[in-house]
C-alpha cells in the first residue's frame, strides 16, 4: 500500500511503533494531513488500511482482512474461525505461498508463508489459511490488534475447562460433513473446530529404489480428519541420533507445541514439534486481556 505524501506515511509508521494507534495519533495525523491540503477522508480510510483493523457499528474488532467471529468459553474469548489474513498486524504482506516450490522454499530458507490445504483456493472458506511457524514468530505479528496466538497455557485453560483431553475435542469439534463421519463433535463449546488437516514439508527418505530420494517433498494430510492449531511459545527438547535413537547430551534444539484433535476420537492432544520442522498448520487466536 502506498500514499501520495511521505509526511503522513512517516506520521503513520511512527505511530504503529506500539503496535497501534491512539486517538490522539490519529488526530495529529489527521490534522497534519489537512493543513497539506489533503483529502481527509481518503486519509483516514488508507490510515484504517494500513492499521490493518477497523470497527464496525458494533464497535466488534476485525481483522486486518475484515472478519472476526468469537464465542466466550469460560473466561476466555476465543475466534470461532481459523485466522484468515494475508498481512501482519503492521500491514506488511506475507508471502503467499501457491506453489510447492513457495512451500519448500519458505521451509529452506525460514521465511513466513500462508496459502491453502492442497494449494486449492476453495478450502478457504471451509478452513481459513495455512501458515507455518516463521509466520507465527514473526515479530509484526501474525494476530490481530488486541487478539494474540495463545500459548500452551491458554489451550490447557480452555481444555481444562471443557472437562479434560479426554472429552474437550468433541466439544470443540463442529459438527459439520465435514469431519469424517462427523467426527464425534457437538460443538456444545462454541468453538466450531473444523478438520483442515495440516502440511508438511521433508526430504524423501535415502532408503526406497527412487531417484526421489533426498528430494524435498511437499504432502498435504489429514484433511477430514485433523484439526490442527499452533501454540505461540517456543521450548526446548533434546536432540535424539537417529542411527541409536539416544538422547545426545548437551544438544537441544527449539521446538513450538500444536494441538490435535482427531475425527474419531472425543479427544485433544499436544505434539511438539521442532521449529526447524516443515509442519504448517491453522491458527486460532484468543483475545488478550492484558
Amino acid at each position: 500500500m502506498s500514499f501520495t505524501h511521505p509526511e503522513i506515511e512517516k506520521l503513520i509508521k511512527m505511530a504503529l511503533a506500539d503496535g497501534q494507534v491512539t486517538d490522539k495519533e490519529r488526530e495529529i495525523i489527521l490534522r497534519k494531513a489537512e493543513k497539506l491540503g489533503l483529502d481527509i477522508d481518503e486519509v483516514e480510510m488508507y490510515l484504517e488500511g494500513y492499521i490493518g483493523i477497523t470497527i464496525n457499528s458494533t464497535e466488534k474488532i476485525l481483522d486486518i482482512n475484515g472478519n472476526i467471529d468469537e464465542v466466550t468459553i469460560g473466561n476466555q474469548v476465543w475466534m470461532t474461525k481459523n485466522l484468515n489474513v494475508d498481512k501482519f498486524r503492521n500491514g506488511d504482506p506475507i508471502t503467499f505461498a501457491k506453489y510447492e516450490s513457495d512451500w519448500i522454499d519458505a521451509f529452506k530458507n525460514k521465511k513466513p508463508v500462508w496459502g491453502y490445504y492442497d494449494n486449492n483456493p476453495n478450502m478457504e472458506s471451509k478452513y481459513g489459511k495455512i501458515y507455518n511457524w516463521y509466520a507465527v514468530n514473526d515479530k509484526r505479528g501474525l494476530a490481530p490488534h488486541g487478539w494474540k496466538i495463545p500459548n500452551s497455557q491458554d489451550w490447557e485453560i480452555l481444555i481444562n475447562y471443557l472437562g479434560g483431553i479426554d472429552c474437550a475435542g468433541e466439544k470443540m469439534k463442529s459438527n459439520s460433513e465435514n469431519w469424517n463421519n462427523f467426527g464425534f463433535g457437538n460443538n456444545s463449546s462454541g468453538f466450531l473446530a473444523e478438520p483442515g488437516g495440516q502440511l508438511t514439508v521433508f526430504k524423501q527418505s535415502f532408503d526406497i529404489p527412487s531417484r526421489m530420494a533426498g528430494t524435498m517433498v511437499v504432502q498435504f494430510e489429514t484433511e477430514g480428519h485433523w484439526a490442527s492449531f499452533f501454540s505461540s511459545e517456543v521450548g526446548k527438547m533434546q536432540v535424539t541420533d537417529l542411527l541409536t535413537g539416544k538422547k545426545l547430551n548437551g544438544k537441544f534444539k527449539d521446538v513450538f507445541t500444536s494441538y490435535h484433535i482427531l475425527s474419531n476420537g472425543r479427544t485433544i492432544y499436544s505434539k511438539p514439534y521442532s521449529s526447524c520442522d516443515g509442519c504448517f498448520v491453522y491458527v486460532r487466536c484468543l483475545k488478550n486481556n492484558k
